[in-house]
C-alpha cells in the first residue's frame, strides 16, 4: 500500500484531485522540504480535516480515472470552517470601523455651516483644512502600516481609534483657524492606518484567494457610512443649545465618541491574528480550528522551498521566488503611464469637490 501510494506521487499521473497542502503525510515530500515543523503542521492538518482519523488521508473517488491530476483539492473541510469563523468575526467588525472612520472624518462638512457663522471660517479655511488632512493622511501611510505590523493589530487598531476619536472631539473646542488646521492634521495622521492596517489584519486570517470579498465590503461601508452620516447630523445638529454647546460641536462631539467607545472594547473584540497565543479575542475559534489556521498561515509564509504540489509528476520544493525585475524605475513609470488609472483618481477629486 506504501508503495502504491509512493508511486502515484511521484508518477505523472494522480488518481483523482492532487491533496491540499495541509493533508499531505510527511512520508510524501522530498528530502529538502522534511523538515520538523514542516512534519508537525502537516500531519496536524490532516489529522484535523480527517476527523480524527489518525491522519490517514481520504481514499481517491473510486470512479475517477487517471487522468484527473490536474485538479486541486480544496482545503480541508475543517480549514473552511475556521475561515467562515474569521469572516463572520473580522469583516463586520472591520465594515463598523471604516464607516467610524468615514463618519469622523466627514463631520466637519455638516458641521461648516454653523462653524462659519460662529467662526467666521470661509471657504479657504476649509479647503486649507481639507488639503492639510489628506497632506498627513498620506504621508502615514506606510509608516502606520509598519507599526501595525510592530505592535500588533489589536494594539494598534485601539491606539488610531482613540486618536481620531480623540481630535474629532476636540474640534469642539476650536476658536481659530490654526487649531482647526492642527487638528485636522492630526486626523489624517490617526486615520492613515485604518485601511492598510485592516487589509493587513484579514490577510492573516485568510489566504490571498478569499481577501477580495472582504475588500470588497469594507468598499461598501464607506458607502453605508455616507447614507448614514447625514440623517445622524442632522440629529445631532439639532440638539443646538443643549448642556451649552452647540449644533456644530454636537456633531464633532457626538461623531466621535463611539469610536473611542469601540476602541476600548477592541481588546475584547480583535485578535492580533491566529498566532496570537491565549489571551482575549479568540474565543469565536476552537483550539483545533485556531492550530489549523496557524498551520495554514504558517504554509502560506514560508520561506522557499515551499510544500506546494507541482502541475504533474510528484511533489517537489518549489522554486525561490523571482527576484524584483531590474528596471524598478521603469515598471513604475509604466505603471504611472496606464491613463485609466488618472480618470479614475480625477473622478474621485471630482467627487470629493
Amino acid at each position: 500500500m506504501a508503495h502504491q501510494r509512493s508511486s502515484s506521487l511521484t508518477s505523472g499521473r494522480h488518481n483523482g484531485p492532487r491533496p491540499h497542502p495541509l493533508c499531505l503525510e510527511p512520508s510524501d515530500l522530498t528530502p529538502p522540504s522534511r523538515s520538523g515543523s514542516a512534519r508537525s503542521l502537516l500531519a496536524l492538518g490532516c489529522h484535523s480535516s480527517s476527523g480524527g482519523g489518525g491522519g490517514a488521508r481520504a481514499a481517491p473517488d473510486a470512479d475517477s480515472d487517471g487522468d484527473g491530476g490536474g485538479e486541486k483539492a480544496g482545503p480541508p473541510a475543517a480549514l473552511e470552517a475556521a475561515y467562515r469563523k474569521a469572516h463572520a468575526r473580522l469583516v463586520p467588525l472591520f465594515m463598523v470601523i471604516v464607516g467610524f472612520n468615514y463618519i469622523d472624518r466627514t463631520s466637519v462638512a455638516f458641521a461648516g455651516i454653523q462653524m462659519t457663522k460662529d467662526l467666521g471660517f470661509g471657504p479657504a479655511v476649509f479647503g486649507t483644512g481639507s488639503g492639510l488632512f489628506f497632506l498627513s493622511y498620506c504621508a502615514m501611510q506606510i509608516p502606520a502600516n509598519l507599526m501595525c505590523v510592530r505592535l500588533g493589530v489589536t494594539r494598534w487598531f485601539t491606539l488610531i481609534m482613540l486618536a481620531w476619536g480623540a481630535a474629532a472631539a476636540a474640534f469642539t473646542a476650536v476658536r481659530t483657524a490654526p487649531q482647526f488646521y492642527a487638528l485636522r492634521l492630526v486626523l489624517g495622521a490617526a486615520e492613515a492606518g485604518t485601511f492598510p492596517g485592516a487589509w493587513h489584519a484579514l490577510s492573516l486570517w485568510l489566504p490571498p484567494d478569499r481577501v477580495a470579498y472582504p475588500f470588497a465590503l469594507l468598499g461598501a461601508a464607506v458607502a453605508i457610512s455616507q447614507a448614514l452620516a447625514a440623517p445622524l447630523s442632522a440629529l445631532l445638529l439639532s440638539l443646538d443649545g443643549a448642556w451649552g454647546l452647540r449644533g456644530w460641536q454636537w456633531v464633532f462631539l457626538g461623531e466621535a465618541l463611539p469610536s473611542m467607545a469601540l476602541a476600548c472594547a477592541l481588546p475584547w473584540l480583535l485578535p492580533d491574528g491566529p498566532h496570537q497565543r491565549g489571551g482575549r479575542g479568540l474565543g469565536f475559534l476552537t483550539p483545533e480550528e485556531l492550530d489549523l489556521l496557524r498551520a495554514d498561515h504558517a504554509l502560506r509564509t514560508a520561506p522557499a522551498p515551499a510544500l506546494l504540489p507541482p502541475a504533474s509528476g510528484g511533489l517537489k520544493p518549489a522554486a525561490a521566488p523571482p527576484a524584483p525585475p531590474a528596471g524598478a524605475l521603469r515598471t513604475l513609470l509604466r505603471v504611472l503611464g496606464i491613463w485609466q488609472l488618472w480618470g479614475l483618481a480625477l473622478c474621485n477629486i471630482l467627487k470629493g469637490a
